[in-house]
């Protein structure tokens, strides 16, 4: 298994499903859609995570943020382990809440792709032909229509009784290329606002083109949420059914130069890191490569970040390419 790469600073979207595409995490009750956001909330205050996006599903859940102190593994570990108990607490279930291929987490390198992911967040119960509009979809969610704004939730009963406030706010930042310009925000905002409407009139075009293929014209184009919170927690979409490993995209980009500089930056890391570990094996002090997880949690030294480990510094990719 490659090491992770987790770097202070770094924009990420990540993903988890639950076992066999069951939809275990629908949240049927506005007690549950509290608690699950209370969690996410808590644990990115906890982590440092600067919390841009949030989409629970049935079948899965994303989030999307930037990592302030390297520590979004923690994150993850602890708000899908939490999710995971409260889960089969609520609906005592003793199986496997997750599938057993991890979490996949994709570092966002430039601006373009920041804002697609987070229009892919919050567009997913859409998609999933859920709700016509994604404002309409009221699982546990966070978007960009709340950048820039403080939110707050009560704790629901018997949620993090022993460490959480009763009552948790939390400040949804915007990504890092927005923050500091409100005239930015505010464009941004609006872009993203044009955008989601064509994703949505593209979402009831693919609808309309699904119940023709199936001959289901008489049914509605979206379930509507009455229909969400009905389905069976162990209901598999037959459609979601999908064997193997979490297809691992390690970096996501538009920009062409951008995308160099990070495999160039990901070979040099997995060579940095193999003499890190087979000094480490023969018994030596290794400095392991900065971004490296597992082995700083342990207490091996790593190398501080320099100019040459940031995405804006682009003739090192060039040169190695």
């Amino acid at each position: 298994m490659a090491p992770k790469l987790h770097r202070v600073d770094d924009t990420f979207v990540s993903g988890k499903a639950c076992n066999e595409n069951m939809h275990l995490l629908v949240q049927r009750t506005e007690e549950e859609v509290d608690a699950v956001l209370y969690m996410a909330l808590f644990f990115a205050q906890k982590h440092d995570i600067e919390l841009h996006g949030l989409m629970t599903m049935g079948t899965h859940v994303h989030s999307h943020g930037t990592d302030r102190s390297g520590e979004r593994s923690a994150f993850h570990r602890d708000f899908h382990g939490y999710l995971s108990r409260y889960t089969k607490q609520k609906l005592d279930f003793e199986g496997h809440v997750y599938d057993t291929r991890g979490t996949y987490d994709i570092t966002l390198l430039d601006e373009e792709s920041v804002e697609h992911q987070a229009l892919y967040l919050a567009n997913n119960p859409v998609d999933a032909g859920m709700v016509s509009r994604f404002d309409k979809y009221e699982g546990a969610c966070l978007d960009w229509r709340h950048w820039g704004k403080t939110i707050t939730v009560k704790r629901p009963p018997g949620v993090l009784s022993s460490v959480g406030p009763d009552v948790l706010t939390y400040e949804v930042k915007p990504p890092p290329h927005l923050q500091g310009s409100p005239l930015k925000l505010r464009m941004a905002i609006k872009r993203l606002a044009k955008r989601a409407r064509r994703l949505q009139k593209k979402a009831r075009e693919k609808q309309r083109q699904r119940r023709i293929e199936s001959g289901q014209t008489h049914l509605p184009l979206f379930m509507g949420m009455d229909a969400v919170r009905a389905t069976s927690p162990t209901f598999k979409s037959p459609n979601q059914l999908k064997k193997g490993r979490v297809r691992h995209v390690r970096f996501m980009a538009k920009n062409k130069e951008v995308k160099a500089w990070a495999k160039a930056y990901w070979q040099t890391f997995i060579r940095k890191y193999k003499v890190a570990y087979q000094a480490m094996v023969d018994g030596d002090r290794p400095v392991f490569p900065v971004g490296t997880v597992k082995y700083r949690r342990l207490g091996f030294e790593v190398e501080p970040i320099s100019e040459a480990d940031r995405f804006e510094q682009l003739d090192f990719a060039l040169e190695a390419a």
